[in-house]
């Protein structure tokens, strides 16, 4: 005989079936979801305001902190290394391009000149830009004695270096009360009145223009052979110590006259015969008028070959 209690159906079940955890597992489930959700959204509002990403991007530039500035430092040497300096060095050659001093401007003349040309323009302060035969151009322009001029970029230094050909002085030519200096082509190359040391140019034999020649800074006033023809007898006469005075051109063709300071005539060349043919026969002919204790009143002519006259 089974013996049981049967419970009413208004009296509830205390046991806890297994498979009812739908309460708990809400709990747990709400609990867990609400952390993790709280997680994301924190990550996701540093995500959209970049702070993750700021703090990642200034520790890397922190640790690459140094090799930046080494990088800075390397392409600001470079930079310098490739710039130039508007100043410029100016060296004079001669035709042997040796150094020499220049004798119708100074130094610092045709650098302060030369340096205003080099910063006409913003390519010149580099050496990958720099226009050189630009500016050797404009120095010829610029200064009409020189006759060569060539830009020299350094390796290592900023100072552009410029060589410069200075035409060779020959005379100091006088003609219509103006002064020029003439150099081995003939060129009247700078007034006297626009060299601030002239003292060098008075020192050059003077030659006198009787014709009245319209000179032009520049331009040839002289034939090349004329002042080659010229330079010979001043150098025959100097060696066999003569001073001379001046050299005149008069308006007569192909005629040279010399003036000498201890004598009171003068001497008359041709351009067209041999000049130290003619300055052996004048200094014959004055021995020979000394030796007979004669002395000419006016001058001794010697542009006939071998011969002279006296008056």
């Amino acid at each position: 005989m089974k013996l049981w209690s049967k419970k009413s159906k208004s009296e509830p079940d205390q046991r806890r079936r297994p498979g009812d955890l739908s309460t708990n597992k809400a709990r747990a489930f709400s609990y867990y979801q609400n952390r993790g959700d709280s997680g994301r959204q924190n990550r996701d509002v540093d995500a959209a305001l970049g702070v993750g990403s700021r703090r990642v991007s200034k520790r890397k530039v922190l640790l690459n902190l140094p090799y930046y500035v080494a990088l800075a430092v390397i392409i600001g040497s470079v930079l310098f290394t490739l710039s130039l300096s508007s100043q410029v060095n100016v060296v004079v050659v001669n035709d042997e391009n040796r150094a020499t001093d220049a004798v119708l401007r100074s130094h610092p003349e045709y650098e302060t000149a030369i340096s205003n040309l080099v910063g006409q323009s913003i390519f010149n302060f580099t050496k990958v830009t720099i226009g050189t035969e630009e500016i050797e151009q404009g120095i010829l322009d610029e200064f009409s004695e020189v006759t060569h001029a060539a830009v020299a970029v350094p390796i290592v230094g900023r100072k552009p270096v410029v060589y410069i050909r200075i035409a060779e002085p020959r005379f100091l030519l006088e003609s219509q009360n103006e002064n020029y200096v003439i150099d081995e082509q003939g060129r009247a190359v700078i007034s006297l009145a626009d060299m601030n040391d002239k003292s060098e140019a008075l020192e050059l034999p003077k030659v006198i223009d009787q014709s009245n020649l319209q000179v032009e800074i520049g331009q040839q006033i002289v034939p090349k052979e004329q002042i080659t023809f010229m330079a010979e007898v001043v150098n025959q006469l100097s060696a066999a110590e003569y001073a001379i005075d001046r050299l005149l051109l008069p308006p007569l063709a192909n005629e040279l006259h010399v003036e000498f300071k201890e004598l009171d005539y003068f001497a008359k060349f041709t351009f067209v015969n041999d000049p130290k043919l003619q300055v052996g026969t004048f200094i014959a002919t004055k021995k020979q008028l000394e030796r007979t204790n004669q002395t000419p009143n006016s001058y001794i002519d010697v542009r006939v070959e071998e011969r002279s006259y006296y008056r």
